[in-house]
């Protein structure tokens, strides 16, 4: 865990989740017990469930995504590491197109990175109504530096026509304790 003279160091970070196969909301709802359980990550708010429309990709099976809101306590390439172990324990074959789970780090506050396999924030997020929508929902207000703007603005300044999305009724995330 990452320490600022004997006090462990949190940061807010935004992770995307996605899934296309299998029990696609009990996989995303997985993957954030499984995070929320490790030392140094805590999940403080996840959006709703909204289903979209596969992009970049050719399938037939839509995606159920979401944006989750957590807590760290470590850097940007040990976060990563954790999501790519997720991603493997709940099933993801990277080998194919369709995905049990997909968890992308979008975006952490105070980060921004531009590495071979990581990039922070997430350089085409701005493009992605499946990314902005849900994000939109638990952090509308909330301005990512490399754009100017928030997200709720650059969801509105996609253009129509884009991939559907649409908003479910479906939780994904609600703290038990």
């Amino acid at each position: 865990m990452e320490k600022t003279r004997g006090k462990v160091s949190w940061r807010t970070v935004y992770i995307g989740l996605g899934a296309n196969i299998g029990s696609r909301h009990e996989n995303l709802r997985a993957a954030l017990h499984l995070l929320d359980g490790l030392p140094g990550i805590r999940v403080i708010a996840c959006s709703h469930a909204y289903e979209t429309e596969p992009v970049g990709m050719d399938s037939s099976m839509w995606f159920i995504n979401a944006v989750a809101k957590i807590k760290i306590a470590m850097g940007p390439g040990a976060l990563l590491e954790i999501l790519l172990e997720t991603e493997r324990v709940l099933g993801r074959n990277r080998q194919v197109m369709d995905r049990t789970v997909d968890l992308d780090l979008l975006y952490m506050e105070g980060v921004a990175l531009e590495g071979n396999w990581l990039v922070v924030p997430h350089p085409r997020l701005h493009e992605r109504r499946f990314v902005l929508a849900p994000w939109s929902e638990i952090a509308p207000d909330l301005a990512l530096k490399p754009w100017g703007k928030t997200v709720s603005e650059l969801l509105d300044a996609l253009e129509p026509g884009d991939a559907e999305v649409r908003e479910t009724d479906i939780i994904l995330w609600e703290r038990s304790s």
